[in-house]
């Protein structure tokens, strides 16, 4: 081979190169955009879903229903099963037993496919995982023991974030836990974030779907949460452990 031809097949191969890397990338690019969209979509079926519940009873569910032993038992994703097209499931759970019992554990996979799973999450063969959660805290949505509700879609809570993604997840989507306010970003396990390279997706209570940065401070992050002013007992209602 000459050096005329060498150095003509070694630029062929350079721009052959090129343009299978654009064209991998831009393919990539695609696939992401649309496991977005689908992110965005669940979230919103979600909100959709806790909306209806605050029809139905007045409030938001509870972050989680106590049991027995005073402990936490069931999750609002549990109370939220019948407005997800999930009856026939939450029909069978019984809130008798934690939900980890032998009578829930069993309906565990007989919810539809990745209900509570992020598209682009690296937990998409634990099938059983939440890559959704709510925020617990004294002044947010979800606060512990109480629940909250909308009086007027006008007023400022109504910007506040209820749902947000996590990464890291080990959540169990019956699991009656999700991320406090105040540990939104530890070393280890679930934490605020998102496979997504375009930023966190979030719904606020109004129903408006945002991707928030993945470096947004903690500060900035816990203002957006607040529901209500600290300190304000206005709008607490009593646990309805189960929806109508």
């Amino acid at each position: 081979m000459t050096r005329r031809n060498l150095f003509s097949w070694l630029v062929g191969a350079a721009a052959f190169g090129l343009v299978g890397g654009l064209f991998c990338r831009a393919m990539w690019t695609a696939r992401e955009a649309a496991r977005q969209t689908c992110c965005h979509g669940q979230m919103y079926f979600i909100y959709t879903a806790l909306l209806n519940y605050h029809d139905a009873n007045g409030h938001f569910p509870p972050a989680y229903v106590e049991g027995r032993d005073g402990t936490p038992w069931h999750s609002w994703r549990v109370l939220l099963l019948p407005y997800l097209e999930q009856r026939a499931v939450f029909d069978q759970y019984d809130f008798g037993e934690p939900w980890n019992g032998p009578n829930n554990r069993a309906l565990a996979d007989k919810i539809h496919s990745r209900l509570f799973q992020c598209p682009s999450g690296r937990d998409r063969d634990r099938t059983l995982i939440t890559n959704y959660c709510v925020v617990t805290g004294a002044s947010t949505a979800c606060p512990m023991g109480n629940t909250t509700s909308l009086a007027d879609p006008h007023e400022p809570e109504s910007k506040a974030i209820v749902l947000v993604e996590i990464a890291n997840s080990d959540i169990h989507w019956m699991e009656p836990r999700d991320l406090a306010v105040d540990d939104l970003r530890p070393r280890r396990g679930p934490r605020f974030g998102s496979p997504h390279p375009q930023g966190v997706g979030v719904v606020r209570a109004n129903g408006s779907y945002e991707l928030l940065d993945h470096d947004i401070s903690i500060q900035d992050l816990a203002a957006q949460l607040q529901f209500f002013e600290k300190g304000s007992g206005a709008r607490d209602r009593q646990l309805d452990k189960r929806p109508n």
